[in-house]
Formats: structure tokens, C-alpha cells, sequence
């Protein structure tokens, strides 16, 4: 007779090894064989005895195959909520991101008005800016403008595709009527 803990361990290590499709198989098997056998008896004189002779056998198969496709659900189950959630709240940041980046569009100053003005008004999405005087820090922290490549005192800044959508559709949010932007020229103060 094997030790119980060995015993434990073999059926462990098998159940380990059944795929999902074998456990359900088992289970639907066993379960029509046992039901079979309880509920017409006299019809299926074979049957009948074939779960009287391995009752043990079919009644722990049945039992264990259960469980494992139990198991095998709802770890299906319990992903695919881990990955419907873990989606619903990349969206549910994406759009904290977004309501933060116009509610910031929506409070520019007059300098930041005027630079963002020559990526709409250029149609751009790429200017070059006095990096060292500063201007452009706010705009990049917010998430509006990135810094692609820095030569000296110039930076190249790339306007973010969300900013110049929101931009483009509202493009009173950069409206200067009473203090137009002057033409810029090479060594503007931007």
C-alpha cells in the first residue's frame, strides 16, 4: 500500500499534466455513466454494473475532473476580469491625461497662446524654440509639447497629437484678437 502523502503527490502531478478539455471530457463522462446508472438500471444492465463493480474509481474520477475543470474556469474567469480591468483603467487614465491636458489648453498665457499659435496657424507640428529662455518648460510639464532635439540654444519641440486635435477644433483657445502675434523671424525671443 502506498504512503497517502506519495498517493497525494502522484494525483497532483497527474492533475497538473490534464488539459482542460481532457477534465470536462472526464467529468461529462463519468457524470452521464453515474447518472445513467441511478436513474435507469434496468436498461443499461452493463452500464449498470460497470459503475457497481468501479464506483470508487468513477465516483473520485468524476470528483476530481469536476474540480479541475472548476478550477480551469474560473481561472479563465478571474483573467479575463484581470484583463478587462486592467484595460478599464488604462482608459480611465487616458482620459484623467486628457481632461487634464484641456483643462491646461484652456488656461494659456498670451506667450504660450502666441507659440502654439505657429503650430495651427503653420499647420506644423514640429518649431524651434529659444530652449535656455524657459517659455516652453510649462507646455512640455503639461504634456502639450516635447522636446525632440536640443542644438545650442534652439530646441526643436514637437506639439502632442491630442493638443493639436483639441487645438485645431478650438482654435479660440489660442485666439489673440487685441494682441496679435508679430511675425516671427530667426532670432525672435521665443
Amino acid at each position: 500500500m502506498p504512503e497517502p502523502i506519495s498517493l497525494v503527490k502522484a494525483v497532483t502531478d497527474l492533475a497538473g499534466k490534464v488539459s482542460p478539455r481532457i477534465a470536462v471530457t472526464l467529468f461529462i463522462v463519468t457524470a452521464v455513466l453515474m447518472l445513467l446508472a441511478w436513474q435507469a438500471p434496468g436498461n443499461f444492465t452493463w452500464i449498470d454494473s460497470l459503475v457497481q463493480d468501479y464506483k470508487t474509481a468513477v465516483g473520485l474520477t468524476m470528483i476530481c475532473s469536476g474540480a479541475l475543470s472548476f478550477t480551469y474556469a474560473a481561472t479563465s474567469l478571474h483573467a479575463a476580469y484581470a484583463r478587462r480591468k486592467a484595460t478599464h483603467n488604462k482608459s480611465a487614465e487616458a482620459a484623467k491625461r486628457l481632461k487634464a491636458l484641456h483643462d491646461r489648453l484652456g488656461t494659456l498665457t498670451l506667450i504660450e497662446k502666441h507659440m502654439l499659435q505657429e503650430y495651427i496657424d503653420c499647420d506644423a507640428r514640429v518649431v524651434q524654440f529659444n530652449a535656455t529662455l524657459g517659455r516652453c518648460d510649462a507646455l512640455v510639464d503639461a504634456g502639450i509639447l516635447r522636446l525632440t532635439q536640443l542644438y545650442g540654444v534652439k530646441g526643436t519641440y514637437m506639439i502632442s497629437d491630442e493638443a493639436w486635435d483639441y487645438l485645431s477644433r478650438n482654435r479660440s483657445l489660442i485666439a489673440t484678437p487685441y494682441n496679435p502675434r508679430s511675425p516671427r523671424t530667426f532670432h525672435s525671443e521665443y
